[in-house]
């Protein structure tokens, strides 16, 4: 018993801590530099795939027709999936200036990307979501590392903005940063696990078709660029806009589905988990596996800790902190002691066990079989 208890948390620590300050020692020790060209301004289709969006679609096709890039080198392609909105009569206003698709069938974003990728000309292309805003520079930024022959793709950053946030926004906001500094660091020393899915880029000819149902198409369709012996990179200067979710359901909607893809991955794609076919495997396992992992770590710590409690005080006091853990999240979760959630350690704390109970649950979905896909 103690031996599952050490190396579960072991194994936790090493996940959530470890890992991190790992590749960011490597970061400082290995560092492969991009040659970014900025002049390198090649014909670029932006590509968004769009379902009932009509909230946000008009100011979002603005925001990249008005991007600082050359004239005549930039098109914009929008794809509606099934959208029952407004979002037809918007596209079709714009229908002079932008290119545009309306299919009927609801069939998830994992299809149209595949249809939207063969059906525009450009060599490379951008892909973006709807509701985030991108600076002026940020198509010519995602654009200037492809420029380097070892380049496939480039993740930009979302940042979150909002002056209205609760405590749980700031603690996704909190887990965010936490997760842009492990993709910074991972980029320098090789390539990023996944990309940002609102604001990357990559050449067309190292597009493979994925899946119809694909949940997780920011990491399959990178993880295929490195597979190919391509890099993908983290720029931070290419920059898109959004507001972090004060809505607890919604996120952990989103989140679930989310962790749900990350096991539907491994099954596509078992190559994953081959040492000789992946080169980033260590960064793969440490960075997403270990991380659906995540639970089960905790339950096994939380169980041997219990039938460890008459070998010494060191037990106990492990314990007590375990459960002082989950009632401060339980605490903050009914708000029954509103003024803990204000300490930066309480949001972090309550952020790491629903990302884990998320995570779960994103098992149970995918076991479930159920259509996550989509949106």
């Amino acid at each position: 018993m103690n031996y599952l208890f050490y190396i579960s948390l072991a194994a936790l620590v090493y996940t959530y801590i470890g890992y991190p300050i790992l590749v960011f020692l490597l970061s400082k020790l290995i560092y492969i530099p991009v040659v970014k060209d900025t002049e390198f301004t090649p014909n670029v289709s932006v590509i968004i795939i769009v379902y009932n969006g009509e909230f946000f679609l008009e100011k979002k096709i603005n925001n990249i027709l008005n991007s600082h890039y050359p004239a005549g080198k930039l098109d914009l392609f929008i794809l509606s999936d099934g959208s029952t909105d407004g979002t037809a009569s918007i596209l079709k206003r714009y229908e002079n200036k932008i290119k545009y698709k309306l299919v009927t069938e609801r069939r998830g974003k994992s299809a149209c990307l595949n249809d939207a990728v063969s059906s525009v000309d450009s060599d490379y292309i951008v892909f973006a979501d709807v509701r985030q805003e991108f600076e002026k520079d940020t198509i010519r930024n995602l654009i200037s590392p492809l420029a380097d022959t070892t380049v496939g793709a480039v993740s930009g950053e979302l940042v979150f903005i909002d002056d209205d946030h609760n405590a749980f926004s700031k603690g996704i906001d909190a887990y965010w940063r936490y997760e842009k500094l492990i993709r910074n660091c991972e980029a320098k020393i090789s390539s990023v696990i996944g990309v940002t899915g609102a604001v990357y880029s990559i050449k067309k000819s190292l597009y493979t078709p994925i899946p119809e149902g694909v949940i997780l198409d920011d990491v399959l369709i990178p993880m295929q660029v490195i597979m190919s012996g391509y890099r993908v990179i983290f720029e931070s200067s290419a920059v898109a806009y959004d507001k972090p979710s004060n809505d607890e359901l919604n996120e952990k909607n989103r989140k679930v589905r989310t962790l749900a893809g990350n096991y539907q991955l491994v099954s596509l794609n078992p190559a994953l988990l081959n040492p000789v076919k992946n080169k980033l495997f260590i960064q793969f396992v440490s960075h997403k596996i270990l991380r659906l992992l995540g639970p089960l770590f905790l339950i096994s710590i939380f169980i041997s800790n219990l039938l460890l409690l008459d070998q010494g005080v060191i037990y106990s006091i492990m314990f007590l902190s375990q459960i002082l853990l989950y009632t401060l999240c339980v605490l903050n979760k009914y708000q029954l002691f509103t003024s803990i959630s204000r300490y930066l350690i309480v949001r972090v704390i309550n952020t790491f066990v629903l990302l884990n109970w998320y995570s779960l649950l994103g098992f149970i979905e995918y076991i479930k079989g159920r259509r996550t896909h989509l949106w």
